[in-house]
């Protein structure tokens, strides 16, 4: 049997930063999705991946349950496989808890589809989370931890958050795991001091006559760094911090409301307000949340009647385009793609996990 599972990559349309102090944040799946797939094999366990050329290595397990590559990685190797190593870890600890052993298996990663073909850059759709969740779900689904045809996701999201935390040093709100897992669109927030995930039961659909388009913001950021400069402006004063984490979380609650209500006018309304909160707590932080790309891309879009935010901590990476009206998002995105910001339409509110089990070929 082959086990493969596949996992969507997310935008943040709404409550980046004040997600991470208990405030609802919206997010979508998109259509851009990580996969993996596990076969049993004889002799001993084998990893291939693009992230290291797409070289077949061998690793084993020390004694005290630790992995260890045989083969001698390329540079940076070591780095870029320390998600691998966290998530193979966790699932080989929770088979054997569960009284089975983990045999020797093939396992292939492939995240091609959340970077830039001509460049190589990320496009900063959470492709470490997706990556986690397909790992995860396709070895529970083989060692019989995971449910192929119904799993149980919340199951899955323990575990997935469990290893992605661990892996990225216990930063981030989840958010990207949370999408991965459950697909689709919805509200996300933080429950309480135990941090722990909470999902609304029910998803939200977008309203019909709210149009969302991608664009590329020119180069890839670093989501921990930005986030970093943002805790020391918690510390160094934290009057100034609150005070912005509370509009910020005012503005997310509007918003979602209005996307619950089908009020989109009031989301437009939002979103703009929202663009401006970060770019007020990105000055105040002396971080560059609100990039010089990001605010050429935001003056093109109020110039053609369309709203903009950055997706995620800003920096870098992409952002949205938000209207009612196609013909001023189209002229939009023909000046931003003159101007070198390529669109992308990433299908919002995707599907989430898909595992499956098929018979290998002989």
């Amino acid at each position: 049997m082959i086990w493969t599972a596949a996992a969507p990559g997310k935008l943040i349309l709404l409550g980046e930063y004040a997600v991470l102090e208990g405030a609802p944040a919206l997010v979508g799946a998109v259509a851009r999705r990580a996969r993996v797939s596990v076969v049993d094999v004889d002799g001993g366990f084998r990893l291939r991946s693009a992230l290291i050329g797409n070289e077949e290595i061998e690793f084993e397990f020390d004694s005290d349950g630790k992995l260890r590559f045989l083969s001698q990685l390329p540079p940076s190797g070591e780095a870029k496989l320390q998600l691998f190593r966290v998530c193979v870890e966790e699932c080989r600890a929770a088979v054997l808890a569960f009284g089975n052993s983990m045999k020797p298996l093939r396992i292939s990663l492939d995240t091609e589809a959340f970077f830039l073909e001509d460049t190589r850059q990320k496009l900063g759709l959470g492709s470490s989370a997706a990556l986690t969740v397909s790992l995860i779900a396709a070895l529970m689904a083989r060692f019989g931890l995971l449910d192929a045809r119904v799993p149980d996701k919340s199951l899955l999201l323990e575990r997935a958050m469990s290893a992605h935390r661990k892996a990225q040093s216990n930063t981030g709100s989840g958010v990207d795991v949370a999408a991965s897992v459950y697909g689709g669109v919805f509200q996300y927030q933080l429950n309480g001091k135990a941090g722990k995930p909470g999902i609304a039961t029910h998803p939200f659909h977008l309203p019909p006559d709210l149009l969302t388009v991608a664009v590329w913001s020119g180069k890839s950021a670093s989501t921990p760094k930005l986030v970093g400069m943002v805790n020391r402006l918690k510390d160094a004063n934290p009057e100034e911090y609150n005070g912005m984490m509370t509009r910020m979380r005012e503005l997310s609650r509007t918003g979602i409301g209005a996307i619950r209500n089908s009020d989109t006018p009031l989301f437009l309304k939002t979103v703009s307000e929202y663009f401006d909160a970060m770019a007020d707590l990105g000055e105040a932080a002396g971080a560059p949340i609100i990039s010089p790309p990001h605010r050429e891309i935001s003056a093109i879009c109020r110039e053609s009647g369309v709203q903009y935010k950055p997706s995620g901590a800003g920096g870098g990476d992409l952002g949205i385009l938000f209207s009612r009206e196609p013909e001023r998002i189209r002229a939009a995105v023909q000046t931003l793609e003159k101007a070198g910001f390529p669109a992308f339409d990433l299908q919002i509110g995707t599907h989430g996990i898909q595992i499956q089990a098929v018979k290998k070929e002989q």
